[in-house]
């Protein structure tokens, strides 16, 4: 059975070029996906653990992507828990999406998985935008997505920003010309299950989404914008109006942290059915004895 994951995502290749997009500065998208078929090929002629976690990321977006705009909506709902979206781009679901950033001097941020109201950035490969249509209400959501690594503990130009607070800060702050959000500004976090649900706190990101998040998933703004705003070395991309920004928009923050056990649980029965027989044999026990989708 794992053979047959590499199988279904060629015969739903068309309609997964359709609804995904991996931006990379240095390829063109459709060839990237194409390299992914290509190494889920060769991993199933084995029984190695995979510990990629651009590979596994891939896997959950083209499983979604598969359904077609409808999987696209799928999984914007997990990601946010919005019950309805009419999606505005022509992207789908987008991998390593580059957002400006939004400090002074810093390169492009680098988004693991991202769907919203986006279009492509004039004159870059991989840039990203809001889409400029009437409606205040522009939704999307930034993930952070991991597999056995911690979320680094500093960035080019803040060694005292963690890699979480860059992703927030990119999510507050989006575009050259930030927009003051009148709806929820989400970012999720998304690690396996042996990670997310265990009462031993082994990485960082455990600490600092706790700190983040209040009781009921409620949003401890003071701790995001004290980790954001340091005194020393803080440099905004728009100076004082986008330090007023942060504060205004940290109001619709929506934070979430999954398992990406369960965004693979939650897929439609087809390609959820070949992804965990792909994960049973190249996941590590560990890792399968902390979820039941892999009994």
């Amino acid at each position: 059975m794992a053979k047959e994951l590499s199988g279904i995502i060629e015969e739903n290749k068309k309609k997964i070029k359709e609804n995904l997009r991996i931006e990379d500065m240095g390829s063109e998208p459709e060839s990237l996906i194409d390299e992914y078929v290509k190494k889920i090929k060769s991993i199933e002629d084995t029984k190695d653990i995979i510990y990629d976690e651009k590979l596994w990321t891939f896997i959950l977006a083209a499983g979604y992507a598969m359904s077609g705009p409808k999987g696209v909506s799928d999984l914007f709902c997990e990601l946010t828990d919005c019950k309805t979206r009419e999606t505005k781009t022509s992207l789908g679901i987008c991998l390593e999406g580059r957002p400006q950033s939004p400090r002074k001097g810093e390169d492009r941020s680098h988004i693991d998985l991202a769907i919203g109201d986006f279009e492509k950035e004039d004159a870059t490969k991989s840039g990203i935008k809001l889409i400029e249509h009437n409606s205040s209400f522009r939704q999307f959501v930034f993930c952070e997505m991991k597999w056995y690594s911690d979320i680094s503990v500093k960035t080019a130009k803040d060694k005292r920003r963690n890699q979480l607070t860059r992703i927030i800060e990119s999510a507050l702050i989006f575009n050259k010309d930030p927009i003051r959000h009148h709806e929820n500004i989400c970012v999720s976090f998304v690690a396996p299950a042996l990670f997310m649900n265990s009462e031993a706190k082994s990485r960082l990101y455990r600490y600092k989404l706790d700190e983040y998040l209040t009781n009921g998933n409620g949003i401890n703004g003071g701790a995001v914008l004290n980790d954001i705003k340091q005194e020393y070395g803080y440099q905004p991309r728009g100076g004082k109006e986008q330090k007023k920004l942060l504060n205004e928009n940290i109001n619709f923050l929506k934070l979430k942290s999954l398992a990406y056990e369960d965004l693979i649980e939650n897929m439609k029965d087809e390609p959820k059915k070949y992804i965990t027989s792909f994960m049973k044999i190249h996941v590590d026990e560990q890792l399968r004895e902390a979820h039941q989708i892999y009994k």
